[in-house]
C-alpha cells in the first residue's frame, strides 16, 4: 500500500481522502435506478464551478431498464476540489412529469439530498438486493455523501419495496 505525505505534516493511507480529521476531497455520488420503460430526457444541470464529474457519471438521460429485474442504474458523481464540499443538481423531464436529485456535502456540516418527482412519477428508496450487492451501500455523512433511489412510473411494474426516498433536510 503506497503512503502519502501531505503538507498538514501527517501520513494517510492514498486515496483515503481524511488527514488529521480534515477532508480533502468530497463525493456527491447519487444512483437513480430506473423502473421506468422508457428514456426520461436531461433538461437541468448545475455543480459547483470546481466540482468533476466522475468519467462515465456525468449528466446524460435516464435510461430505461434492459432485461434487469430492479432497473437501469444511472449513476452522477461529482468531485469536489481540495478542501471544500461538492454539490449538484440534476433534473430530467418529459409528458409524464419531472425527476430532480440534489447532492450537498459540505466541507464541514449536515450532507443534504433530495429525490423529488412529479406527475406520474415516484422516487423511492433503492433497498438492498440480498446477498448479491450491486450498488455502493447508502452513505450519509463523512466525505462521500452516497444515496440510491429507485424511480417507479404510476402504473407500472416496480419491483421491491416502496419506502419513502431518503432526504435531508
Amino acid at each position: 500500500m503506497a503512503v502519502v505525505f501531505l503538507a498538514f505534516g501527517s501520513e494517510s493511507r492514498a486515496g483515503s481522502g481524511d488527514v488529521a480529521g480534515r477532508t480533502i476531497y468530497n463525493h456527491c455520488i447519487s444512483t437513480i435506478w430506473n423502473n421506468v420503460p422508457h428514456t426520461i430526457k436531461l433538461t437541468h444541470i448545475e455543480k459547483h464551478s470546481k466540482d468533476s464529474w466522475y468519467k462515465h457519471q456525468g449528466p446524460h438521460d435516464l435510461k430505461p431498464p434492459f432485461k434487469a429485474a430492479y432497473g437501469a442504474p444511472n449513476t452522477f458523481s461529482t468531485e469536489s476540489g481540495f478542501a471544500r464540499g461538492c454539490w449538484n443538481i440534476l433534473r430530467w423531464g418529459d409528458s409524464h412529469g419531472t425527476v430532480e436529485i440534489y447532492s450537498f456535502d459540505p466541507y464541514s456540516g449536515h450532507n443534504r439530498y433530495h429525490c423529488k418527482a412529479t406527475g406520474q412519477y415516484h422516487c423511492y428508496h433503492q433497498e438492498s438486493l440480498g446477498a448479491v450487492t450491486l450498488f455502493d451501500p447508502d452513505r450519509f455523512s463523512g466525505d462521500v455523501l452516497n444515496v440510491n433511489y429507485k424511480l417507479c412510473m404510476t402504473g407500472k411494474h416496480c419491483p421491491g419495496t416502496h419506502h419513502e426516498a431518503p432526504h435531508y433536510p
